[in-house]
């Protein structure tokens, strides 16, 4: 199995071969060496990278002009959709005389999450001059402005190309610029400090021999999946004794050394001819791997013919070599039909599928001449050569599109006619810059056309159906100024295509916040005791049983399956302050690096099987899982602004099954039922009930003379229902009474509580996936005992995924037929009560309709249920509240509040707003008692008055500490 290495980093957002070390525990910083980490996005701060595209030449007075691009949504009746390119700004570098090679890279220098912009040039006095470009907001006549600017000290050969890149080993990058010397050797030039006159540091290595031509190119990544400086080089050399005079080699550079990691042949030119060209690209290209490959491409200009190669590095098997890594060639292409050695290559992920295709395009001369053939390729798990998709297009009829020189790239644009707009986002790109020559007599006056112009694909790599048969024009091509040289030798001109982020639009996340929350609760399974009136139950007239039980299909045990999943969840603020579109692509960015809930990690959590013996004969079951969780607070920045937080939760372990009692104190359990009160039970649909989702039990239980047993169930066939399994949410907050479930008193600690940074209330962290690992019954049943006809109902269970938690929920809804004369006598007078399921000494007027909110600020909203469990509808109520027992000298705390009436078998809340302040004043142990009085006029004079008085616990989680 490949070894993993902690420094390499991924060179664009997005990538999912560059995803490190989310798999092991909280500990030190992955870079520093350890085994372990504290930051599951591994050091990758840049998440969204949005581009500008900058094009640069040799204009009019022999200057280097550097003309930067915006880009917006683009339709023409005639070509269709497409991306209109617009020149936004230019800037203009006098050399005193012919540019006769140039090089442009964009990167982030100096770590301020903005692009800058190296050229590197060389003039007729042949020196090599590089020049720092930055961009600077609300510039008067432009918005480029030069930071620095300096001779490289270097011998420089004649007649040699200039190449340039940068090293990626953290937020600050390293120019990379190479030449080839008068001794034509390749030299490599590499700086620290670039952008600081006083703190520069230059170091010069030497690369392989070239042959007189002086032909090479070269890559910047990480070939051997270890780091992120490693250098290619493709180059022509001398021939060797079998006509060989291609060569790659692959070089390391560290703490200001290089070393030859490996170099290898790959062949010979066509009737050994010197090529026209030779391109490398790299790529991280497959997703089954670290390593990036190598596409290796070059044209011979005198048989109109061009090759591509595939290459990658493999751990040396041979202990003869002197290399630890071995390139092979995995694949290529030849024979490619190219007009005047016209080939380039491009490297991106085009479609936001997490890998980097290859774009490979060639000047052809079937149909229009100067058109272009775009090629895009596609790998598996492979390096192997298979177009996905090919293209042809041309700039328009009134000249050659491409007659002199092009260059290719893949950006990820942004709609600049729209700033700031939730569709800014248009979305990666072919980005192509060419020189061309009109149908005129400029050509002969030293002129050429720059061109300009943005081809995409769909998800599938396909081109727009107008290029696949013939050339097509782009729509929203650019084309409006001109390159220039004075000596009218226009085959020597060259246009250079750069992107990044020069404003400062990229999306990134600073250092993380590490917690480890424990004892996290979330709901499995609530099972609720089957409605029975307490009358008939255990007396020597009446003896009705119930219960609720869960068995396979042959009587046995069954079991549900929990599994736990890694995931993350972003803050309030971040989508208003993003926007949508901005939002989408943080988020895409994400899933594609480390996959959706992050999938791509190796070491996945172990899921759990729990057996459900469950009996529900006496009272209401919970199920709970209870887990410890480590979480990652980022924040999130945008152009350089705070926007918001993202929060990485990652769980331990697939935690513990727990199973409580309804009546179970410590449980903070609040049911709308009272068990033994069949009326508190509701006549409809229960409220967290999902009616497009359903009940897994559409049977009804008659509960008259004859025993009633029915069954939920459903199968592991292949025809399963989809309700079978269910994903479930983690709630996020940093409220104390943090709780979303209807069921639980606020304060009950549902999710991860904390004290984050941002909040989450709007957003839900998705750890676990709840299912039956078997065909499954829920068998419930009534046995009556005693009953005549008077006394018959009908009972509706529900078995579903309750919609405000996604947990398994057994409910029921009661009806009493109208014959049913024994319970329309003994109800038939309205009751507003609380519901007092306790009979223990000092809690039996303990009860959980009185729950207390808090706020933010300092007021405390304590809300406070009234129940009518009776077939008549209440008149007006009033209610009042106590700082301790009203019968014990207890005050009261506010004013009286009413409620209007209650409906028959129906309940009704009044709300109470009182100082946190105050509330903690009474605290003693750190808890206080809370009475809530129904009708207080009369029900404090009336000693017996059952169910009209009852307290609650300030804080509500009191009790809790038992779970």
């Amino acid at each position: 199995m490949e070894k993993v290495n902690n420094f390499v980093l991924r060179h664009k957002p997005g990538l999912i071969s560059k995803h490190r070390y989310i798999d092991r525990p909280p500990g030190k910083i992955a870079n520093s060496g350890s085994d372990q980490t504290s930051d599951p996005l591994n050091g990758n701060y840049t998440v969204v990278k949005l581009d500008s595209i900058m094009a640069s030449f040799q204009g009019v007075n022999n200057n280097l002009e550097l003309m930067s691009f915006t880009a917006q949504p683009y339709t023409d009746k005639t070509n269709g959709s497409g991306v209109a390119i617009s020149d936004e700004t230019s800037l203009s570098i006098e050399g005193g005389s012919n540019f006769k090679q140039m090089v442009t890279i964009s990167a982030d220098i100096d770590g301020n999450k903005k692009d800058e912009i190296i050229v590197a040039y060389l003039n007729d006095k042949n020196e090599l001059w590089l020049e720092v470009i930055k961009y600077e907001e609300g510039a008067k006549t432009s918005n480029y402005a030069v930071l620095s600017r300096f001779i490289i000290e270097a011998e420089i050969g004649d007649q040699t190309t200039i190449w340039g890149s940068y090293t990626d080993e953290g937020e600050i990058k390293k120019p990379i610029i190479a030449w080839v010397d008068k001794s034509n050797k390749v030299k490599i030039w590499t700086c620290d400090n670039i952008a600081d006159d006083t703190k520069r540091e230059p170091f010069l290595f030497e690369g392989p021999e070239t042959s007189e031509s002086k032909k090479a190119d070269i890559a910047i990544g990480a070939f051997t999946g270890q780091r992120n400086n490693e250098i290619a080089i493709f180059y022509e050399g001398k021939k060797d004794s079998n006509g060989n005079n291609l060569f790659v080699s692959v070089y390391c550079i560290a703490n200001q050394k290089s070393k030859l990691i490996s170099s290898a042949i790959v062949g010979a030119t066509d009737e050994g001819y010197s090529p026209y060209t030779l391109n490398v690209k790299s790529g991280a290209f497959l997703a089954n791997t670290v390593r990036d490959g190598l596409a290796l491409s070059w044209a011979i200009k005198e048989t109109d013919k061009a090759q591509l190669q595939m290459w990658e590095c493999h751990k040396s098997n041979t202990e003869k070599t002197n290399n630890q890594f071995d390139l092979k060639m995995v694949d290529a292409a030849k024979d490619l039909a190219v007009k005047g050695g016209l080939i380039r290559t491009a490297v991106g992920d085009i479609n936001d599928d997490g890998v980097e295709e290859l774009v490979v395009g060639r000047v052809a001369n079937e149909l229009i001449e100067g058109h272009l053939v775009l090629q895009v390729y596609r790998f598996e798990n492979t390096l192997k050569l298979s177009p996905a998709s090919t293209g042809r297009m041309y700039g328009d009829n009134s000249f050659n599109f491409i007659s002199f020189d092009f260059e290719l790239a893949i950006a990820d644009l942004e709609n600049h006619s729209s700033p700031g707009l939730d569709n800014n986002y248009i979305g990666a790109g072919i980005v192509i810059a060419a020189l061309g020559a009109e149908k005129s007599l400029m050509p002969q006056n030293g002129y050429a056309r720059v061109s300009l112009g943005v081809i995409k694909v769909d998800p599938e790599l396909n081109f727009a159906i107008r290029y696949k048969e013939k050339p097509a024009a782009i729509p929203g091509l650019f084309s409006g100024n001109i390159a220039y040289d004075s000596n009218k030798n226009l085959g020597n001109l060259k246009i250079k295509l750069t992107h990044g982020d020069f404003n400062g639009t990229n999306i990134c996340v600073g250092s993380p916040k590490q917690s480890t929350i424990e004892d996290v609760n979330s709901i499995i399974a609530i099972i609720n005791f089957p409605p029975i009136p307490s009358e008939f139950q255990n007396t020597e007239e009446f003896n009705c049983v119930g219960q609720v039980s869960f068995s396979d299909t042959k009587g046995n045990s069954t079991s549900m399956g929990l599994s736990t999943h890694r995931s993350y969840s972003t803050s309030d603020s971040l989508g208003s302050s993003l926007g949508i579109s901005s939002l989408f692509s943080f988020t895409s960015s994400i899933n594609k690096t480390h996959g959706k809930d992050f999938s791509k990690s190796t070491d996945k959590i172990a899921d759990i099987t729990t057996s459900l013996n469950v009996s529900s004969d006496k009272e209401d079951v919970i199920l709970l899982n209870v887990n410890i969780f480590n979480t990652w607070e980022y924040p999130v920045y945008k152009d350089g602004v705070h926007k918001g937080h993202i929060l990485v939760v990652f769980p331990q372990s697939s935690g513990n099954i727990k199973t409580l009692s309804g009546k179970d104190l410590s449980s903070l359990y609040k049911p709308a039922h009272l068990i033994g009160n069949i009326l508190s039970y509701p006549s409809a649909d229960p409220k967290d009930y999902d009616a497009m989702k359903g009940s897994f039990c559409n049977a009804v239980i008659s509960v008259d003379s004859q025993p009633t047993s029915i069954s939920a169930n459903w199968s592991n066939s292949n025809n399963q229902s989809e309700q079978k399994s269910v994903n479930q949410s983690t709630h996020i907050s940093n409220q104390q009474s943090a709780n979303v479930s209807s069921d639980f008193l606020c304060g009950f600690s549902l999710g991860i509580n904390h004290n984050y940074d941002n909040t989450y209330s709007n957003s839900e962290s998705s750890n676990y996936a709840i299912n039956f690992t078997e065909s499954t019954n829920i068998d419930m049943s009534i046995t009556p005992a005693g009953l005549n006809e008077t006394m018959y109902y009908t009972v509706k269970p529900y078995v579903y995924w309750c919609k405000t938690g996604n947990y398994l929920k057994v409910d029921y809804a009661v009806f009493i037929p109208k014959g049913s004369t024994w319970f329309t006598q003994k109800y038939n007078e309205s009751n507003p009560c609380f519901h007092l399921p306790w009979i223990t000494d000092g809690y039996k007027l303990f009860t959980r309709d009185i729950e207390f909110v808090q706020s933010d600020n300092d007021s405390t909203t304590i809300l406070v249920t009234v129940h009518n469990d009776t077939l008549k509808p209440t008149t007006k109520i009033e209610l009042a509240l106590y700082n301790k027992d009203p019968h014990k000298n207890g005050t009261q705390i506010g004013d009286i509040q009413t409620i209007n009436g209650l409906p028959a078998r129906g309940a009704g809340h009044c709300i109470f707003t009182v100082k946190t302040s105050f509330l903690e004043s009474l605290l003693v142990d750190g808890y206080t008692s809370i009475y809530a009085v129904i009708n207080p006029k009369t029900t404090l004079k009336n000693l017996n008055d059952h169910n009209k008085i009852g307290f609650g616990y300030y804080p509500s989680n009191y009790l809790s500490g038992a779970i």
